[in-house]
């Protein structure tokens, strides 16, 4: 495995990294980093099902990580996020078993909200799907998501385009089964 540059927020520089954008292995562009000294991307665990480290990297050309490592604060990143960050990176196994539950679940999610009558269910290839609740009241449904213990993201007043909006995170199954029973019942409800 090939050896790229990047800034894991602490003080590792090089690291066995593993083609961290494997949702699309096409838009993978991780490989020509040393070639290019004007492009940075940034990844973050979240994206493959560990936010709970709270844990990012920048993949980069070796000179721009480098003046980049001169300027970042020290002990920017605590010592057991560290730690998981390297066994996880180290893993390719449970980083793929990660993203294939996580597809996998995207498209349960998409096909179960698109039997929902009103909503539109707009395409993924992320860890979450943007859903518009066009007939109903997005904010009445996220409270209630709330009350039932459900936390999703309101993203309605962040643009006009967004308005009625929730962006839904994909979970395990058991999340996401519990998730449709909630919402569909909500649902109901504002019908009764």
């Amino acid at each position: 495995m090939k050896k790229y540059n990047f800034f894991m927020l602490w003080k590792h520089n090089l690291c066995n990294v593993l083609p961290m954008l494997k949702y699309d292995v096409k838009k993978n562009v991780v490989h020509i980093m040393d070639d290019l000294n004007n492009l940075l991307i940034m990844q973050t665990m979240s994206k493959i099902g560990f936010a709970g480290i709270r844990l990012g990297m920048l993949f980069g050309n070796k000179k721009v990580i480098d003046l980049l490592n001169k300027i970042r604060l020290p002990f920017n990143v605590n010592a057991i996020s560290q730690f998981v960050g390297l066994e996880i990176l180290n893993s390719e196994a449970l980083i793929d078993e990660k993203i294939s539950s996580t597809i996998k679940e995207r498209a349960v999610l998409i096909e179960q909200l698109s039997k929902i009558e009103g909503i539109k269910v707009y395409p993924s290839e992320a860890n979450f799907i943007l859903v518009d609740f066009q007939n109903y009241n997005a904010e009445l449904i996220f409270s209630q998501l709330l009350e039932s213990g459900v936390l999703v993201k309101s993203v309605t007043g962040q643009h006009q385009l967004l308005k009625g909006c929730l962006r839904i995170t994909v979970g395990s199954e058991a999340e996401n089964r519990e998730f449709i029973r909630i919402v569909t019942r909500i649902i109901a409800k504002s019908h009764s």
